[in-house]
């Protein structure tokens, strides 16, 4: 089973306590937040590993090495940039916003042809070649709409999904007081969905590498309290047959990514 960071949840609920006075421009419990799905009102859960392909819904950067680099530049996408491939069709994402739905996290090493040759669960086991490498379904913002996706960080990505992943740790501690650090982030608490509470954004700076001395492009993350406008688009969205069917195969292309890593670590 792979390890999740930081998606445990409290031991007991304080988002009574910490929506207290949340007034200001507060979302009020409408259609688009009530009565919401299973999945969407539940804490992030390891998920379990399914066999089979799935078709590929997932956000991708253009770094210098990436394949299909024209492709990518004639569908609009811009050097360090994000973009959503959605079954073939690219979006491109300026910038990357999204929600951090859930995740697996691993090290692994890949060879220069982008495949996975070894992959360990253990966090703690240090080698040069080995770099945290989360796998995540991401709600992604884009121009036509929320998409869920599926998304890996790993190395020049991965501290955007670091802030997501300790913001989402503080939203689900007790003992942080996230909805009291200002009246943004009180309104937000009032979601009911507690990784819906915030989002992340992907600001990329280009940097070049110490050893190599070749050009990349790091993501940095930069949470905010989600607005109200972001949560009633949230949870209309998410009652949509359209968005649980895109869900779904966001959701396989995870599991499918999982279990891609997980044959490295039993190999």
């Amino acid at each position: 089973m792979p390890a999740v960071r930081t998606l445990v949840p409290p031991k007991q609920t304080t988002r009574e306590a910490d929506s207290a006075g949340a007034t200001v421009d507060a979302p009020k419990q409408t259609t688009a937040l009530a009565n919401l799905p299973a999945w969407a009102t539940a804490v992030p859960a390891v998920p379990q590993m399914e066999g089979g392909g799935a078709p590929q819904c997932y956000v991708g950067q253009l770094q210098p090495n990436t394949g299909k680099r024209n492709q990518l530049l004639a569908a609009g996408v811009e050097e360090g940039g994000f973009y959503l491939d959605n079954l073939g069709t690219v979006t491109p994402l300026k910038p990357l916003k999204f929600w951090l739905v859930e995740a697996a996290v691993y090290q692994t090493q890949m060879n220069a042809a982008g495949n996975v040759v070894f992959a360990t669960r253990d966090m703690s086991l240090a080698q040069n070649d080995l770099h945290e490498h989360a796998v995540a379904v991401v709600i992604v913002q884009t121009p036509n709409g929320l998409v869920p996706a599926k998304c890996d960080f790993r190395k020049a990505q991965s501290p955007a999904y670091k802030a997501a992943a300790d913001t989402l740790a503080e939203v689900l501690d007790p003992e942080s007081g996230w909805a009291r650090k200002s009246d943004a982030h009180k309104v937000a608490s009032a979601c009911p969905i507690p990784w819906g509470r915030f989002t992340t954004t992907a600001d990329v700076q280009r940097k070049v590498g110490k050893g190599s001395g070749k050009p990349y492009f790091a993501a940095f993350g930069r949470t905010a309290p989600a607005t109200v406008t972001e949560m009633e688009q949230l949870g209309a969205a998410i009652q949509t047959p359209e968005f649980a069917q895109a869900y779904e195969t966001a959701k396989e292309s995870f599991k499918s990514r999982c279990e891609y890593i997980e044959k490295a670590i039993k190999s």
